[in-house]
């Protein structure tokens, strides 16, 4: 198992059990454990957004970008049903990572979001053409990321 550690203990029993508490932390965990139901999201990776759209021809993306980022900041979301009252048609949810729709659907990104940390990870930002192909074969690229 991947990130397992050695408990000290005898017999596979613990040890298995230990395993699956470790392998089950959450994605992020480093973001820190405030648990309040009310807690803002903390967005991790803003450098990306900002990479992405210092890309030569793509600074057309800056102002939906940051209003995402502003967006996204406010927000107080516990679960996706959140997400989607927010911003309704314009995200999915695909293979456990959230694919938010970016200056009408000509730009994607996609994130993971922890509901119980109140954090979300930017994984890719690209044109709906790049996310299509990152989507080939049963979404083995999005899985990927």
């Amino acid at each position: 198992m991947v990130g397992c550690r050695a408990t000290g203990r005898s017999g596979a029993t613990a040890q298995t059990a230990a395993c699956l508490a470790v392998d089950a932390a959450p994605l992020f965990s480093h973001i820190g454990s405030n648990l309040a139901e009310d807690a803002l999201l903390r967005i991790v990776s803003r450098r990306k957004l900002r990479e992405f759209w210092e890309t030569p021809g793509r600074s057309d993306s800056e102002a939906a970008l940051r209003t995402w980022f502003d967006v996204v900041s406010a927000a107080r979301w516990t679960s996706h049903a959140d997400v989607k009252k927010d911003y309704g048609g314009n995200v999915d949810l695909a293979h456990g990572k959230h694919v938010f729709d970016i200056r009408g659907n000509r730009y994607r990104l996609v994130c993971v979001i922890d509901f119980v940390r109140h954090g979300v990870l930017v994984l890719w930002i690209g044109t709906h053409s790049d996310y299509d192909r990152l989507n080939r074969n049963d979404g083995a690229g999005l899985k990927a990321l």
